[in-house]
């Protein structure tokens, strides 16, 4: 497509998607593009070779992109702008994408599915500090912008979190959208504790907790 495009734009734009897709998921990413692309390349991955049913999350996407979308900014190899419409662009490839067939389920039933993916923001982090930052804010517009079925999103809220969190996300939900929905993380803390689970993965935890977690693999390969 690249060869035969006569836009320069456009033709610059092919190749560099190009050269990402020839990058990840071989090898780290080491741009904001880069990383999004190797979500989604380990996203199609896991549900069609593992047919995992539902709920195969991306995790905590602010935290995983925000160093990124921090270089990237500070370089001036990606204005803000473009930062939306990657992610703008994100999101309708979760929308587009329909679940594989399902075992267990006839071929008519399953062309009824999504992935049922959900994309956390907010909480706290290793530390046990406040983890929102610029991209969690930015994710919340795109969610409030794209109003899409998939991917579906979540906060997790603290009492460490600033009341700006709370109220950017009521802001959204109020429109009668649906989401994001609103996970106490300060409860699921206590609640995984006291079944003996470890802190530090309650810290860093995605909700809802997925058979394979794709937090875990992405977190591997970008650090």
């Amino acid at each position: 497509m690249a060869k035969s495009e006569t836009n320069i734009q456009r033709k610059n734009e092919l190749e560099t998607m190009a050269g990402i897709c020839n990058r990840v998921p071989e090898n780290k990413p080491n741009t904001f593009w880069e990383a999004l692309q190797y979500y989604w390349f380990v996203h199609l991955g896991v549900i069609t070779e593992l047919n995992t049913w539902d709920s195969f999350n991306p995790g905590r996407l602010d935290q995983h992109l925000y160093p990124f979308y921090k270089q990237d900014l500070e370089s001036g190899l990606l204005s803000e702008d473009q930062v939306y419409e990657l992610l703008h662009s994100f999101w309708i490839k979760f929308h587009n994408q329909p679940a594989p067939p399902k075992v267990g389920v006839t071929a008519q039933e399953s062309n009824t599915y999504t992935d049922f993916c959900l994309i956390n923001v907010g909480g706290l982090t290793e530390a046990g500090e406040d983890a929102t930052n610029d991209l969690t804010y930015i994710i919340l517009d795109v969610i409030e912008e794209m109003r899409l079925l998939q991917p579906s999103s979540m906060v997790q809220v603290s009492k460490k979190n600033p009341d700006r969190l709370l109220k950017r996300t009521l802001e959204i939900t109020k429109t009668g959208f649906g989401q994001p929905s609103i996970f106490n993380t300060d409860a699921i803390i206590q609640e995984m504790l006291r079944q003996g689970k470890s802190i530090i993965l309650m810290l860093v935890m995605e909700v809802p907790a997925a058979v394979l977690r794709q937090e875990h693999l992405v977190k591997r390969a970008i650090f």
